[in-house]
């Protein structure tokens, strides 16, 4: 079975750049029709693999919220660990 994506692609370049022009604000990233895709995107963006966008790692935090049609993926950018 081939997973069929609903929405458009993800920008996640765009996205880490408005997220590091306002540290410590909640945005949306993305929506994804599972839990289990928005737990996996969550844990690839505060990695920061493979989505490069986001290094270093931990310089971003995540949360999922539910919503109507599945789990939104939320970030912020934190700075750099120490």
């Amino acid at each position: 079975m081939t997973y069929q994506r609903r929405g458009p692609r993800t920008d996640h370049l765009t996205i880490s750049r408005a997220l590091k022009e306002r540290p410590g604000v909640w945005l949306p990233v993305t929506e994804y029709p599972s839990r289990a895709g928005a737990l996996n995107a969550a844990l690839s963006i505060r990695k920061a693999d493979p989505l490069r966008a986001y290094r270093p790692p931990g310089a971003f935090e995540t949360r999922i919220e539910m919503t109507e049609d599945g789990t939104a993926v939320l970030a912020r950018y934190v700075g750099r660990p120490s």
